[in-house]
Formats: C-alpha cells, sequence, structure tokens
C-alpha cells in the first residue's frame, strides 16, 4: 500500500497506522511483536494505539514500514 504523506495527510496517516495496528492484533500478533519488530518501544506503542500520543515522523515511518505501507513525503504545492 503506498500512501504519500504531507502536513495535511497526518491525520489519514495516523488513523491508518492505528488501524494497521488493531488488524495486525486481530491476526494474531501481540503488541510486542510489532513494536519489536518495527523498532519501536512496548509503552509508546500503547499509547499511540489508545490515542494519547502522537508518533514522530521517523517512528511512523519504521511502523509504517514493519506493517507494509509505503510512505512518500510531498511537498505542498506553492512550497519548495
Amino acid at each position: 500500500m503506498l500512501v504519500l504523506f504531507s502536513t495535511m495527510a497526518k491525520v489519514q496517516m495516523t488513523e491508518l497506522l492505528r488501524q494497521s495496528v488493531k488488524e495486525a492484533l486481530e491476526a494474531g500478533q501481540s503488541l510486542r511483536q510489532i513494536a519489536r519488530g518495527s523498532g519501536l518501544q512496548h509503552p509508546p506503542l500503547l499509547r499511540f494505539l489508545r490515542g494519547e500520543q502522537s508518533l514522530r515522523l521517523d517512528k511512523a515511518e519504521m511502523l509504517a514500514d514493519y506493517l507494509g505501507i509505503e510512505c512518500r513525503r510531498t511537498k505542498q504545492k506553492g512550497k519548495n
């Protein structure tokens, strides 16, 4: 899956990541396995899943990569 990432797409990307983590959990993976596999720590991933904190872009990209979601940064129109 390819997601073009821009500032305006932050909310959609966050929800896509949360939903993808939930699907991985439903498929039988544990949150610890997802954290370990993506290179994230368990507590911040749990807080992200609960909606209590967001992920920095580099951490979101690590999680997306683990979940098979391809991210690309795009420039906003009118900005260099």
